[in-house]
């Protein structure tokens, strides 16, 4: 009896603990959490891009969050998004966008900032009633959302891309685009030969031209050296000349300056008697005199020319 009544009990307390195991599974898989305080923001999408329930939510790339609920409405489809804690302070100017990642194409939700908190937005609570909407995101607050990398667009554009790849007249347009490069680099290769014709022209004549300029720098040169040459023999003679004058009055120092002294002597001299014959001149008695001094001496020469003659007789 004891047995019976202990085996009934471990089967009703089994079956509780299964329900209380299965009440907070159901809990947790609804979001609520013991123990922590969270806030939600509402996010408007024209698309969902695939996304579910508990898909996660990043801000600055760390998983913050998770969606929680979508409510699709007749212009957009509301997400409805919980931020684990109140302590994360996001600043209401954000960038929300629906990516799909990983192999599966899981669809989450990607929070950027677009600018820097102020030092009294870091001090609010997301759900106190100080909260400032314009500065930071509350509780409640509407953001729109853009759709990021999206598989389905991403088909969806590849299939438009296909669908236009097949129509006729752009397989003709791509075909004369083909023949036009095909002619143009036909038309470049031509041009290339003659190019490289030209340049090897002008290559040969301005060889012959650097090699007549060089002939004549040469000649130019050596005329230039020989001139150089015969400057530096005419100084070399000026300097021996030079210094051959220099040897020459530094030799004769002596007779020089004895040759001055008696030129400064006799102009002494020739002053002294021309002043004292300036006044027999002026008197007219010397020229007179010496008129009759030289008509006696011709006189004379001519008396001993005769008595010469008559001795050679």
């Amino acid at each position: 009896m004891r047995s019976r009544t202990v085996r009934e009990g471990s089967v009703g307390l089994l079956i509780l603990l299964g329900l209380f195991a299965f009440g907070g599974l159901f809990l947790w898989l609804r979001g609520l959490s013991l123990g922590r305080r969270s806030y939600n923001v509402n996010v408007d999408f024209e698309t969902t891009a695939g996304m579910q329930p508990g898909a996660p939510v990043r801000y600055r790339g760390v998983s913050v969050g998770r969606v929680v609920r979508i409510q699709p409405g007749p212009n957009s489809a509301r997400i409805v998004i919980e931020i684990n804690s109140t302590q994360l302070v996001m600043p209401r100017n954000v960038l929300v966008e629906a990516n799909q990642i990983g192999l599966i194409g899981e669809t989450s939700i990607d929070i950027v900032p677009l600018g820097k908190l102020q030092s009294v937005a870091l001090e609010m609570n997301p759900l106190g009633r100080d909260c400032d909407s314009e500065l930071i995101l509350c509780n409640g607050t509407v953001l729109n959302g853009e759709v990021g990398v999206s598989y389905d667009t991403l088909i969806r554009t590849t299939a438009k891309l296909a669908d236009r790849f097949d129509t006729p007249e752009l397989v003709t347009e791509i075909k004369n685009l083909v023949k036009n490069t095909s002619d143009a680099a036909a038309g470049v290769a031509i041009l290339t030969e003659e190019v490289t014709e030209l340049t090897d022209s002008l290559q040969d004549d301005l060889n012959l031209l650097t090699t007549s300029i060089a002939d004549d720098l040469g000649v130019l040169s050596g005329a230039a050296t020989e001139t150089a040459q015969s400057v530096t023999e005419t100084a070399s003679e000026l300097e021996v000349t030079a210094g051959q004058l220099t040897s020459l009055l530094a030799t004769n120092q002596t007779t020089l300056s004895s040759t001055l002294s008696n030129l400064d002597a006799i102009s002494s001299d020739v002053k002294v008697m021309a002043t004292t014959l300036t006044p027999v001149i002026e008197n007219g008695q010397l020229i007179n005199d010496l008129e009759t001094l030289s008509a006696n001496a011709s006189e004379a020469a001519a008396n001993m020319r005769d008595i010469w003659n008559l001795q050679q007789c």
